[in-house]
């Protein structure tokens, strides 16, 4: 598999399969080292360093007919906002950030915090360097106390695409992609690098885990939580959910209560 990916250039490596690994005309290099993970990601926070890794911000950008609080707290560099962008009190915005045209930032929201990533080790914790983009959509309304994380890698990015919505006090993980017109409810959890689908309903107080995937129109009712990939239009519930008159069946088989 590696040899057949021509974007890979170098490996990381334990001595252990060394013979296993062979070098090609685009694997260059080896490293070797007894914990591969701890060492890329090691390397990856050195290479938040680096202008060639990690771009420099330009001046924050300020679209017309904006409204911006004057208790919001919005990074000088690396913010690009566009017109008719509303942002309440006390939000922050940290850098690399880009909210669309008349999008709407409730008070208390923060947008472009560090993910929840580390690597845990039996002496200490690697803290995982996150410096990928928000990217906020156009027409977009994020609520009150939402927290919005940047994604871990430069050329990655957390996506709250055109017309969603996003309840109070949910959170987005890093690099979570929401496609357009996706309504997450109050209290909700997205979690890193999940992606949804076009028009899908997240009820409140769901917790999607990471790396789901929904299809369009697919819907996640109130309380949900989702440890499998939804597929297109069904509508999921329970915890863990399955589709939901396999749920309603499973809930009034096992309850002594009457359904009227």
């Amino acid at each position: 598999e590696v040899n057949e990916n021509t974007d890979i250039c170098g490996l990381i490596v334990r001595p252990d399969i060394l013979d296993s690994v062979k070098l090609s005309d685009h694997i260059k290099g080896l490293v070797l080292s007894d914990n591969p993970r701890k060492t890329y990601f090691e390397l990856h926070n050195k290479l938040s360093l680096s202008a060639d890794y990690n771009p420099s911000q330009g001046g924050t950008i300020i679209g017309k007919n904006r409204s911006i609080s004057p208790t919001a707290n919005v990074d000088s560099t690396g913010v690009d906002f566009g017109d008719n962008v509303i942002i309440e009190e006390f939000v922050r915005v940290k850098a690399p950030c880009v909210i669309g045209n008349n999008s709407f930032i409730h008070a208390g929201a923060i947008i472009g915090g560090d993910g929840f990533g580390f690597k845990r080790y039996s002496d200490y914790v690697l803290d995982v360097v996150h410096y990928g983009l928000v990217e906020i959509g156009e027409n977009v309304i994020i609520w009150e106390n939402d927290t919005i994380h940047k994604a871990v890698y430069p050329w990655d990015k957390t996506l709250i695409s055109d017309w969603c919505r996003i309840g109070a006090q949910t959170h987005i993980d890093h690099g979570a992609k929401l496609k357009e017109f996706v309504e997450v409810c109050a209290r909700c959890i997205v979690s890193g690098r999940v992606q949804l689908g076009k028009h899908v309903f997240i009820g409140p107080g769901s917790i999607i885990s990471n790396r789901i995937q929904t299809g369009n129109e697919a819907k996640v009712l109130i309380g949900s939580v989702v440890t499998q990939d939804v597929p297109a239009g069904i509508i999921v519930s329970g915890n863990f959910a399955i589709e939901h008159d396999k749920h309603m069946e499973r809930v009034k088989a096992d309850s002594k209560m009457v359904f009227r």
